[in-house]
This record gives C-alpha cells, structure tokens and sequence, in this order.
C-alpha cells in the first residue's frame, strides 16, 4: 500500500507555490498539497482539519500572523507539535534563522534561485521527511517521566 502524503505549503507568493507545486510533482512523491496563503489560514487548516498534514513548508513573512508565530502556536499545540515544520523563506538573516530554530522549527531552508535548484532542494527536504525519516504515524502521547525509564 502506498501512502498518501499531506504536504501544507504556506507562502503568499503564487509563483513560489507554482515552484514548489511543480517540484513536488518532479519528486515522485505520492502527495496531496494543500496552500494557505495566510498565517491565519494555515493555523485554521492545521487545527480544523481531519486530517493532519505530515509535512509543512512554512515561509516567514506572511500576512496576518507571520511564520514565527504560526510556528510557535504549532509547536505548542497537541497534537500538531509533532509535525515536521521546514521554514523555505528567502531571509538570509542569522537572527530570523536563531528565532526559527529558537521556536523549534526542524529545518531551515533558503530558498534557492532558480527552479532547477529549488525542485532539487524540494526533492531533497520532502524526500529525507517523507522517505528516509521515520515519523509517527499519529500524534505521539506525553509520557510520565517515571515511563522514560
């Protein structure tokens, strides 16, 4: 049986969700793409959504809530903080890169110039999260200390 990913893009730019659209389809990865243009949108879809993403593209300057604070309110939250959160942004800033991984991101990824370049970096980040990495398959329940024994 082949397993059908849930992949959630969060950028506001339609030539990067083009892009990313395009690069995952290159990939050979068995998905459905959900985008939210929004910061509000992405946190509505992850919360309200039956089914819960098992990838998310975060980028960091949205509108309504920026990529930081849905990052923080994911990583937060039951039931969603075991969701990987790649942040694809364009910022080249140490402090926006600290912040990100400061909120637990599990990657950051700049995105790259030109298409080529960045459907080999999508084939590579969707690829390790999605082939290579073993993720749980639903959302992982807080163990007691005493059970970490």
């Amino acid at each position: 049986m082949t397993l059908l990913f849930q992949i959630l893009l969060v950028e506001d730019d339609n030539t990067a969700v083009e892009l990313v659209r395009e690069a995952l389809k290159d990939s050979g990865i068995i998905h459905d793409l959900t985008v939210a243009s929004d910061g509000e949108a992405a946190l509505l879809h992850t919360k309200m959504s039956p089914q819960k993403p098992h990838l998310i593209f975060l980028d960091l300057n949205l509108p309504k809530k920026s990529g930081l604070e849905v990052l923080k309110e994911l990583k937060r939250t039951s039931g969603l903080s075991h969701i990987p959160v790649i942040m694809l942004t364009n910022s080249r800033s140490q402090d926006d890169v600290a912040r990100a991984y400061g909120h637990h991101c599990n990657a950051y990824v700049r995105k790259p110039l030109g298409f080529d370049m960045l459907v080999d970096t999508i084939k590579a980040t969707g690829r390790f999260w999605l082939d290579i990495a073993t993720l749980p398959e639903k959302a992982p329940t807080p163990s007691s200390p005493s059970s970490l024994k």
